[in-house]
């Protein structure tokens, strides 16, 4: 499936989204050993900094072949989805056939077995091969049109979560009740971006990634999961050819509004969670970084598995110092087969993530977090110049309009 890496030190970082968080991924790449390069959308924040190269700009509309592009130019070690926009492109590049045999070789080489790559994104999918691998996880079913909610609903049960295909961070997710909410939740979700609003995101946020799908008219697939109550706690993980080689588990403490991506968040690890991160390695045939979220109960004793991100999370920087190497340190000694550093520093307490977004986080962090501000003065002045927040009236005018 892969040959031996090239060792040439160049990773690319792959966005489809114009997140800030980026940055400290570019900064793990570069701490790790690696040169960063980005692909990502036209005026990425980030590709400013002088020691990232960039490799193009990743089409809002056709992303897949700007990988194609990206990876044609240039011989990578690791190519890292950053988010599930880039994910998906990396995925199709692969699956339409647009990679010549050197991008094959490297995406690969970074995701692991292609024969998952058509699933990685199916939460329904992930769910059935978890639950056959003996992995705890709630009963997920996919929803290929509003006829099959009635029966999926009744295996599943109320109340339960309606969840789109490639969402995260909490988007696209509604908790339902009853038949009725479940089929208004389901026309909801399931429907293509509005134009409109892609166009609005693109004026007020400058994020393109809608913009394809809503011209496509692409629907989201749906699937329904059988609700778990309990505390929500992550794995960020790190695998090579189907085997874990460094994991890394956080409860988040504080998050953005709207069941937004976690601010605050403070280390954590459980057995199941442990024993979820091997199995789904191990059938999927999983390289590089991937995120697991869970539901662990009241009493602690059992953690559920509800979904997989098939992408760097943004907490795939951190390594507690109990842990060890960071993830991408540990990817690095693999293809460079020299032991990694143990440069774990972060402490076991809670870590407030950096950059914050915007400003309802200031001040949501426990007294005593550890603020993960990176030593690099560029990196912290360009996240506070971009995270300033939007004219409050031009911000209105657009959301009114669109």
């Amino acid at each position: 499936m892969t040959g031996d890496p090239p060792g040439t030190g160049d990773l690319l970082l792959v966005s489809g989204h114009r997140w800030l968080n980026v940055c400290r991924l570019a900064l793990a790449a570069r701490e790790a050993g690696f040169a960063p390069h980005l692909l990502g959308p036209r005026k990425h924040p980030i590709a400013s900094l002088p020691w990232l190269r960039t490799a193009g700009d990743l089409a809002a509309l056709w992303p897949a072949r700007s990988i194609a592009r990206a990876l044609a130019e240039r011989e990578y070690d690791l190519v890292v989805p950053t988010d599930d926009v880039a994910a998906a492109a990396v995925f199709e590049a692969h699956r339409r056939g647009l990679l010549d045999a050197r991008g094959r070789r490297v995406v690969e080489r970074s995701l692991g077995d292609p024969r998952s790559f058509g699933i990685r994104h199916s939460r329904a999918a992930i769910g059935g091969v978890a639950l056959t691998a003996g992995v705890v996880a709630p009963l997920t079913l996919p929803v290929p049109d509003v006829a099959a909610l009635g029966p999926a609903a009744e295996r599943v049960g109320f109340p339960a979560v309606l969840k789109t295909d490639g969402s995260c961070a909490g988007m696209s997710v509604a908790l339902v009740r009853d038949p009725a909410e479940a089929e208004a939740a389901f026309h909801r979700l399931a429907a293509p971006p509005r134009i409109a609003e892609s166009i609005g995101r693109q004026v007020l946020d400058h994020d393109p990634s809608y913009l394809g799908p809503a011209l496509r008219r692409q629907a989201s697939p749906v699937s329904i999961q059988r609700y778990v109550a309990g505390t929500q706690m992550t794995l960020t993980v790190a695998a090579w050819r189907g085997e874990v080689i460094g994991a890394v588990g956080f409860r988040a403490i504080s998050s953005r509004p709207g069941n937004g991506p976690a601010t605050v968040v403070e280390p954590v690890s459980h057995p199941d969670m442990d024993f979820a991160a091997e199995a789904l390695a191990r059938e999927l045939g999983l390289s590089g970084l991937f995120g697991l979220d869970f539901i662990v109960s009241p009493d602690g004793t059992t953690a559920s598995l509800i979904e997989l991100n098939p992408r760097a999370t943004p907490t795939a920087h951190l390594a507690p110092a109990r842990s060890g190497a960071p993830l991408l340190e540990r990817l690095a000694a693999r293809l460079e087969r020299r032991p990694p550093r143990a440069t774990g520093t972060v402490p076991a307490g809670p870590i407030e993530l950096f950059p914050r977004l915007g400003p309802e986080e200031l001040g949501a962090a426990p007294g005593d977090a550890y603020l993960d501000l990176p030593p690099d003065a560029d990196v912290v002045e360009l996240c506070r110049a971009m995270a300033q927040p939007h004219s409050a009236p031009l911000a209105e005018l657009i959301r009114r309009v669109f």
